[in-house]
């Protein structure tokens, strides 16, 4: 534009007329000419490299994302989990959801930021970008391990043995020895407070039982006292019932288990005066 002017200057200075259609096209084929052979200069090969483009900036934010995510996991290692959530949170604003390769990138910041959440108590919040990381990508073998650890902690036994199985099934598809040796200690650890949780109910109903026997016994030493009978216990006449009162004809004293016990030793000598004073 400057070019034009100053030759619509340098006509209208000498007083000559000026066809400005005509000379316009003269400097668009001048400047068209220059351009062919700035491009097809080294320079000008250099200069089109350059060039910001879609698939460009999509490459940059990609870079950008994947080093703020380890940017995260360097906060995640030294249980600083509130940053390692900023980075995260960021490095997911650099990725799309319409790229599949960012929707993979963006399933395993989800899964990342998930397990620092949940190592911050916040299961529910963990649960939820757990599920966005599997919706992004549902062959997230690792996104399924966390899934079974979190509904290990909502003691959702059934759902957290499926997400299991689906997460050793993947780890074995990609051969990831790692995590497949993670996910059987979780399967064997499971295993175990489920024997545990057994054993526990069994002695708790054990106790029960047993407080039930207290109980019967109790009532039977109130049935005794209010029928005016005692139960003795001495060297010679071993276990014995007393009564102070006339028990009618078919009245049930005492009804127990049977107990084993072991007779007490008496010495001959003692025999002898028990017969003597007989």
């Amino acid at each position: 534009k400057m070019f034009v002017c100053n030759i619509v200057d340098e006509y209208i200075s000498q007083n000559k007329t000026i066809d400005v259609p005509s000379e316009l096209n003269k400097v668009i084929l001048d400047i068209k000419h220059v351009e062919e052979m700035i491009l097809k200069s080294e320079i000008g090969i250099q200069w089109r490299k350059s060039l910001i483009t879609p698939q460009n900036i999509s490459q940059k934010n990609q870079s950008q994302a994947i080093l703020l995510k380890e940017k995260g996991n360097s906060f995640f290692q030294k249980n600083q989990y509130i940053h390692a959530i900023n980075c995260y949170t960021q490095a997911l604003m650099f990725l799309s959801s319409q790229d599949e390769n960012q929707q993979k990138e963006s399933s395993i910041v989800y899964c990342n930021r998930s397990l620092s959440q949940y190592r911050l108590g916040n299961i529910n919040i963990a649960m939820e970008d757990i599920e966005i990381s599997l919706k992004l990508n549902n062959m997230n073998a690792k996104a399924h391990f966390r899934k079974a650890e979190y509904l290990i902690k909502l003691d959702d036994i059934t759902e957290a043995k499926k997400s299991l199985q689906i997460a050793n099934e993947m780890a074995n598809l990609t051969n990831n020895k790692n995590l497949i040796k993670e996910i059987e200690k979780t399967n064997l650890q499971l295993s175990s407070n489920i024997f545990k949780e057994k054993k526990v109910l069994f002695s708790e109903k054990k106790e029960l039982e047993n407080e039930k026997e207290r109980e019967k016994d109790l009532d039977l030493d109130i049935n005794l006292k209010s029928m005016n009978v005692n139960i003795n216990n001495d060297n010679i006449k071993g276990r014995y019932l007393i009564t102070k009162s006339s028990l009618k004809t078919g009245s049930i004293i005492i009804n127990e288990s049977p107990i084993c016990f072991v007779r007490p030793t008496i010495s001959s000598s003692s025999i002898n005066k028990q017969q003597q004073q007989q």
